[in-house]
């Protein structure tokens, strides 16, 4: 082969190998799905904004109904916990959930 060839094939591979890596871009894209719900993530300390409401009976803040509405879906596991369970069951817990509008499950 001439050097002229050798140029010509490798100057034709890298067109190859670029239109067949932007083709599949050129494409439609499939429509996207449904965003799914998020992994479930129990983490009871997460409930840390809770505490000051928990402790002195004051009212819950913005940041303690978010969380407690984060993990509403825990609170079986939670009450699974013997070390958890108490304050779950806690009236104060009852009263925080309550002015937060979430409701705690039956398990």
């Amino acid at each position: 082969m001439k050097m002229q060839e050798v140029s010509n094939v490798a100057t034709l591979f890298v067109v190859m190998m670029f239109v067949g890596t932007a083709v599949p871009m050129s494409l439609p894209m499939p429509p996207s799905m449904p965003p799914s719900t998020p992994p479930l993530v129990c983490n009871p300390l997460s409930m840390g904004d809770c505490g000051g409401a928990f402790m002195f009976g004051g009212p819950p803040s913005r940041e303690c109904c978010i969380e407690l509405n984060a993990q509403k879906r825990c609170f079986c596991q939670y009450l699974k916990d013997p070390n958890l369970k108490p304050y779950i069951e806690n009236p104060n817990a009852k009263r925080i959930a309550a002015a937060c509008g979430v409701p705690i499950q039956k398990c």
